[in-house]
């Protein structure tokens, strides 16, 4: 794998996300209206060469392995309930995983360990969202990929009752999605995957209008919440609807 260069933010509601693989318009720096899951969301936009240019200013670094104590999570967990109008903590869990599991999965993409003893979370300084993540290694220790992702996919397991395929789920959708912002293509996909071992599904990929777009095998479960619709990707609707949804939104 090449690395990746840069990361911007987007905002909106998952009603478009990020996660179809669409073809969203960024300007370096600014806050994009392009709709997307958690209200925020990093993308990287080369494979050449892993920069730091991202304006870090307004975000608060945490270490990574504040992932796996159960008081700092449940916080974590606790805020996005409060800012979805949530109460049920299986559907919490997805939630929070499903943007950090981008944020880490997108370090793995960057060719940068992903392990929590070497990564720094950026997070929102006044709503605690989590918007990118920085890690101090070059990716070098393959055989530790696995554990990467089975220590905070467990911890939240515990912390909230989600489903741990559930979790697995998502993050293979994470990998497929940042990929492809990253400019990569299913051939580089598959391989990660495959260093992380068997619990990660293979990611699986459509063309939907002459357009590359993951097919996903996770739900994030953002309808659940007052006001929200199913993302533009999602599952859990007939592919017929999907496609259709896909092809409008590209």
């Amino acid at each position: 794998m090449r690395e990746a260069v840069g990361s911007v933010i987007c905002t909106g509601s998952i009603e478009k996300s990020c996660f179809a693989g669409s073809r969203a318009r960024f300007r370096q720096g600014e806050l994009s209206r392009v709709p997307c899951y958690e209200r925020v969301s990093t993308r990287l936009t080369t494979l050449k060469h892993i920069g730091e240019q991202v304006d870090d200013s307004g975000l608060a670094a945490v270490p990574g392995v504040m992932i796996t104590d159960p008081e700092w999570l449940g916080a974590q967990v606790d805020a996005a309930g409060r800012r979805y109008r949530l109460a049920d903590l299986p559907t919490l869990g997805v939630l929070w995983w499903y943007s950090a599991s981008s944020v880490l999965l997108g370090l793995l993409v960057a060719e940068r360990d992903p392990g929590l003893d070497h990564v720094t979370l950026l997070m929102h300084r006044v709503d605690g969202r989590l918007l990118d993540a920085r890690s101090d290694r070059a990716l070098a220790d393959f055989g530790t990929l696995g554990d990467a992702l089975s220590v905070p996919i467990e911890t939240v397991v515990r912390a909230t009752g989600a489903r741990r395929r559930a979790l697995w789920a998502i993050a293979t959708d994470s990998l497929a999605n940042r990929v492809l912002w990253a400019g990569g293509s299913p051939g580089d996909a598959f391989r990660l995957a495959a260093l992380v071992g068997p619990k990660l599904p293979t990611p699986r990929y459509v063309t939907v209008s002459g357009r590359l777009v993951v097919r996903r095998a996770s739900c994030c479960l953002i309808y659940l919440a007052p006001g929200e619709a199913k993302c533009v990707s999602c599952p859990r609707q007939t592919p017929e609807e999907r496609v259709r949804r896909l092809s409008h939104d590209g």
